[in-house]
């Protein structure tokens, strides 16, 4: 039943025939108790009034026979409902009976009071009331059957009267469950009607107030994922704008390359190819860890990190030594939560931008030491380093700094500050050694006990 408005309706529906149904039991009970007392209640009243009714004497005389109704009206004695006898208690004689009442006593053993009785092998209730002298006793009955009938038709005629309201009921249940739906049925209807790409916020005001927080969520989904396609779309832009340039230069070199007849020309322009290529493949590279990053997300593991700096602080050293730089490592036991994947891409590229923009002969100092409320990276050198009014923007993907000579990406940084911003770390851009150059400065969470 994965229906809100068939469970909805169901729920009431079985609820209050539930209800109903208790309410139809204590009736019937009530009913049978009430209709039980008012049939005693009446076999007393006429026998009362019967022997009050009998003059003094009519216990010695004998009637020959009764009295008829006039011209042609007939009595339908199968409409009697009520059984009346007088006796006589000295002689046990009949002094008086109603025209249905059987040959013998009602209550054979002439006890007084109430009484069930079985009569011609049926049951009968009775009542029987003496006179205060003794001398004769009125005997008033009816058969029970007459009671259940009596009972059966009123509680028939209850039971049709509340099924109809339960009918009733029912149908205006049912409006006002898909009354209170509607909204939701409309929505719905407007999502299907969107456009994939629309992601505009869902109508909030016309919804029940159960239902806003839930639309509510969705909106802020959307909203995320909104903003997540726009960056992929500018992502996509500025990919493509940035590899139009190393192709179009690779095509040059190229054609420069085939033109050449001369051996030493043709060794430069292979050079320049080469080299050109070499950015293209760095570039490729980048963009897909970018992709990665923003497609896997990170896991939770506790990450060595001093043994991935210094591993990757080692594969640059050679490259380095062909600049003339120098790069100093200093590390301790550190400990962050992450991933040894993405703490990778963030180190690599931290001493990647180093080494290229710090100029040549420069020193490139990589440091990874504990502190009382986390782990500090720290990559500084001594180059020319970036204008203070640019610290907020290299961390802007494709931005490169105006008047550098370095042909670069752009992508580099960027990936460090999504790195570090999903392990919850905080960036500190800043001067580098001896007040030169550019050092920035990550500072990581210490890891919570598993």
């Amino acid at each position: 039943m994965r229906s809100l408005r068939t469970r909805l309706l169901t729920g009431i529906v079985a609820t209050m025939l539930l209800t109903w149904a208790g309410t139809f039991l204590w009736y019937r009970a009530e009913v049978t108790r009430e209709w039980s007392g008012e049939w005693d209640a009446a076999l007393r009243e006429v026998a009362n009034l019967t022997l009050l009714s009998l003059p003094v004497g009519l216990e010695n005389n004998v009637a020959e026979r009764g009295f008829s109704l006039p011209g042609q009206q007939r009595l339908d004695t199968s409409q009697l409902q009520m059984t009346f006898q007088v006796w006589n208690l000295a002689t046990g004689r009949s002094v008086l009976h109603s025209p249905t009442a059987p040959g013998r006593p009602i209550v054979p053993d002439m006890h007084e009071g109430y009484g069930t009785i079985m009569v011609g092998g049926e049951p009968w209730r009775v009542y029987a009331v003496s006179d205060a002298s003794g001398r004769i006793q009125v005997q008033v009955g009816k058969p029970q059957s007459l009671l259940r009938k009596e009972l059966h038709d009123r509680l028939t005629r209850g039971l049709m009267f509340v099924g109809i309201l339960a009918c009733m009921l029912a149908c205006v249940v049912g409006c006002l469950v898909q009354w209170s739906v509607l909204p939701v049925t409309r929505l719905s209807r407007r999502i299907l009607q969107r456009r994939p790409t629309d992601l505009q916020p869902l109508p909030a005001k016309e919804l029940p107030v159960e239902l806003r927080p839930l639309v509510e969520s969705f909106n802020g989904l959307l909203g995320r994922l909104d903003e997540t396609m726009q960056n992929e779309r500018r992502f996509l832009v500025d990919a493509a704008h940035e590899l139009r340039t190393p192709l179009a230069v690779l095509t040059v070199q190229t054609e420069n390359a085939l033109g050449c007849q001369d051996p030493v020309q043709l060794r430069a322009e292979l050079g320049k190819l080469l080299a050109t290529t070499q950015r293209s493949a760095r570039l490729s590279e980048q963009l897909l860890d970018m992709a990665r990053l923003d497609a896997n997300g990170f896991g939770e593991d506790d990450v060595e990190l001093h043994t991935v700096v210094s591993v990757i602080a080692r594969d640059f050293e050679n490259g380095a030594a062909e600049r003339g730089q120098r790069i100093s490592l200093d590390t301790e036991d550190c400990l962050v939560r992450g991933r040894v994947d993405p703490l990778g891409i963030l180190v690599r590229n931290l001493i990647d931008n180093a080494v290229r923009y710090g100029g040549r002969d420069a020193h490139i100092a990589v440091a990874c030491r504990r502190e009382a409320d986390g782990v500090l990276l720290t990559v500084a050198d001594d180059g020319p380093g970036v204008p203070e009014s640019e610290y907020r923007r290299i961390f802007d993907r494709f931005y490169r700094v105006m008047g550098t000579t370095e042909r670069g990406s752009g992508i580099g940084l960027s990936l460090v500050a999504q790195i570090a911003e999903s392990h919850a770390a905080s960036i500190h851009v800043g001067t580098g050694l001896r007040g030169r150059g550019l050092g920035v400065r990550i500072r990581f969470p210490s890891p919570q006990p598993a």
